[in-house]
Formats: C-alpha cells, sequence, structure tokens
C-alpha cells in the first residue's frame, strides 16, 4: 500500500493519525476512504510569478572603458534576488549571488570598438529579469611591438661629393613609419637619438672620402627601430690641390743652347702627371705642348744670352704648380762672323718680311749690347741690326 502522490486521485489506504489539518484530513482511527485530489503544495494566490528588476549602473551608456573595468548592476525582487549574470554581447561573463553585483571585464581582451552589457537577475522561484543593453566604447591602446622594415635603400656606387643623393629609401610598419635616419655605423641608433627625420632624406653627407659603408634605418610611434639595409658608397673628390716643384736647377753659364737640367723633383697629394721647362713666366695650361710624364733631363733654349727659365709640374685633375726658376747665360763659340748679309736678313726679321730660322735666332739675336757685352733678349729686332751693323762698322767689338 502506497501513499498517494500530490495531486493524484485514486483508492488510499492510508490512515490518519492524530489531529492535523493536512492531508489525510480524516481523525485519528479513521476508516478507509476514496481519496480524491484535495492538496498542493503552495495555496493558490501564494505563488510567486514576479520577475526581478536589474539595470547596469555602471558604465554609463556611451562610456569609453580601458583596462580591467568594473561593471556593476543593480537588481532587485519582491521576495530576493538569488543571483546576477553578467553578458558581453550577449555572452555569460559571470555570476554573482551577493549585492552589490558586480564583476571585472578584462577589456584588453577583446579588440577596441562598440559592446553591449546586459544583465539578468533570478530568484528562488526561477524568475528570470533582463536588463536594457549598455553600451560602451572600448579604446585601449594597442600595445605595438613590431618594428618598421626597410625595404629598400639603394645610393650611387661612386660619387666625387662628400653630399651625395639617396636613389631609393622605402619602409613600412604595422601602424606607421615616423622616422628616417641614415648612418655611418652599423649599431642601431636610440629612437630617442638625433638626426632622425619624418621624410625621407634625400641626401646623405659623408664625413670623408672613399669607399664607405652607409646604413638606413626607419622607426614608429612606440619607439620601435628597424634593422637596417646598407649601401656602399666610393667617393672621390676632385683634386683641388697643384704640385708642389721641389727643386729646379740647371748649370749657370753654358756654351750650347741645349743645357743638361741638373735637378726637377715636384710632388702632389695625388701623383704628378707632367714636367714642363718654359722661358715664358706666364703658366702653362694643362693641355699645352710640350709637357713630359717623366723629368726632362735637357732643355734647349731660342737664344744665347742671359735667360730664365721656369720648372712647372701638374696632375691628373689639370692643376699646376707654381714654378721653380733657373737663370743661365749661354755664350756660344765657333760662330761664324757676321756679314753684312747678317744686318739683311736681321733687317727683313725685323720689320716681318722673314721668319727666322733657329740658327738665325741665336747668330742675329746680339741686342741689347750693354757695357760691352751682347745680352740677347729672345728676339730680333731694329735694335738687333744696329748692334750688327756698328759691329761691321768697327763701332762696336763682339
Amino acid at each position: 500500500m502506497h501513499a498517494l502522490a500530490d495531486g493524484v486521485s485514486g483508492v488510499s489506504g492510508v490512515y490518519a493519525y492524530g489531529s492535523s489539518s493536512v492531508f489525510p484530513k480524516n481523525g485519528w482511527n479513521g476508516s478507509n476512504y476514496w481519496v480524491d485530489v484535495v492538496f498542493s503544495l503552495a495555496a493558490t494566490g501564494n505563488v510567486d510569478t514576479t520577475s526581478p528588476s536589474v539595470s547596469i549602473s555602471s558604465p554609463v551608456a556611451n562610456a569609453t572603458v580601458n583596462g580591467t573595468a568594473s561593471v556593476t548592476a543593480s537588481a532587485s525582487d519582491n521576495v530576493a534576488v538569488t543571483k546576477v549574470e553578467f553578458y558581453v554581447n550577449g555572452v555569460l561573463q559571470a555570476t554573482d549571488t551577493a549585492s552589490p553585483y558586480t564583476f571585472s571585464w578584462n577589456t584588453i581582451a577583446v579588440a577596441n570598438g562598440s559592446f553591449n552589457l546586459t544583465a539578468k537577475a533570478y530568484d528562488a522561484a526561477g524568475n528570470v529579469g533582463l536588463s536594457n543593453a549598455v553600451v560602451v566604447l572600448v579604446n585601449n591602446q594597442i600595445l605595438d611591438t613590431v618594428a618598421p622594415v626597410v625595404s629598400s635603400f639603394t645610393m650611387p656606387a661612386t660619387a666625387t661629393s662628400l653630399s651625395v643623393p639617396v636613389s631609393s629609401f622605402t619602409a613600412t610598419d604595422a601602424v606607421g613609419v615616423t622616422g628616417y635616419l641614415i648612418t655611418e655605423s652599423s649599431t642601431a641608433p636610440a629612437a630617442s637619438s638625433s638626426g632622425w627625420s619624418a621624410t625621407v632624406p634625400s641626401s646623405f653627407t659623408f664625413s670623408s672620402a672613399g669607399s664607405t659603408t652607409v646604413y638606413a634605418w626607419a622607426k614608429d610611434i612606440a619607439g620601435n627601430v628597424s634593422s637596417a639595409r646598407s649601401a656602399t658608397v666610393t667617393i672621390t673628390l676632385p683634386d683641388k690641390t697643384a704640385p708642389v716643384v721641389n727643386s729646379f736647377t740647371m748649370p749657370a753659364t753654358s756654351t750650347s743652347l741645349s743645357v743638361p737640367v741638373s735637378s726637377f723633383t715636384a710632388t702632389d697629394a695625388v701623383g704628378v702627371t707632367g714636367y714642363l721647362i718654359t722661358e715664358s713666366s706666364t703658366v702653362p695650361a694643362a693641355s699645352a705642348s710640350g709637357w713630359s710624364a717623366t723629368v726632362p733631363s735637357i732643355f734647349t733654349f731660342s737664344g744665347a744670352g742671359s735667360t730664365t727659365v721656369y720648372a712647372w709640374a701638374k696632375d691628373a685633375a689639370g692643376n699646376i704648380s707654381s714654378s721653380r726658376t733657373a737663370a743661365i747665360i749661354i755664350t756660344l763659340t765657333g760662330t761664324s762672323p757676321l756679314t753684312v748679309y747678317d744686318a739683311l736678313d736681321a733687317l727683313q726679321i725685323a720689320v716681318g718680311m722673314a721668319v727666322p730660322n733657329p740658327d738665325q735666332l741665336t747668330r742675329l739675336d746680339v741686342a741689347p749690347y750693354i757695357d760691352g757685352v751682347s745680352q740677347p733678349d729672345g728676339k730680333i729686332d731694329i735694335s738687333d741690326v744696329i748692334v750688327i751693323l756698328n759691329k761691321l762698322t768697327g763701332k762696336v767689338a763682339m
């Protein structure tokens, strides 16, 4: 024999003992009855059907949050709130069973943007209350640990100036490149170092000539510095320094127009490429005829007499040295006596009717005649004609 369950009717063999007013209602020592449904665990009118009320109290709508944000809900019920659940975009995040109802939201774990916060409140009868959604904006500073990448860097292989143009310099970064730098050191520069440029440099000035490797760097706003790309440039500066003639000597006297060179030395920062001896003090052009790649061993004068000659040196860049000089007196011997024909030749040369040959330049250049000594001046003019005629007439002795 079994007692009937709540709400089930049927034959009952259950005896009631005592004076309790609850089922079964018969008094003590009563007889058996057909038992109909006569009770429920909750009396009609006492069933809890009221849902709790709940709302998100913090943060407020449209607030900006970051890091760990505290989310708080206010909840109440006609009987009692048993728990509050917190949701972010409909996904359960936490449950709190005691007021104040709160949870700590790690916003760093989500992407920046808008999110809906909601809460559910429960009571003992299983009633559920749902809050209105509160929209908040997550805005965490993104921790950038990725350095930029220098994708290209080129410069001319050779240059003739310390200031060399940059052919190409490009760099990329996940967030953005904020600085460009070129150095002669392979050591990575600090993001705070001087010299960084917000734009790509158009040129770079080297510290010295020669073959030098330079390094291109890029940085971002977080201070990350890229690895370097390199370029090697060989700089040859234009040679603007002239050679120096250190020594130049010739015999003080000679009896021949061809006179040996006693010494002729010159030096240059790069190298001497030419040597020249002239009877003119005018600086010769680097392209003038007569330059010799080696030191001349002899020089042929244009005429006898007292003459000053000038020694010059040049380099590959065309720089011409200052001169060193040597004075020489040439007295020719064994020449045939002057004749009236020599006077006539000298006159024709002096007035431009004839061009002297080397022998005539030597024989007929006898003026000026000073203190009984002929002082050839390298040209044949009327004064030479007069001296020759005076010689022929015995007025002067030569």
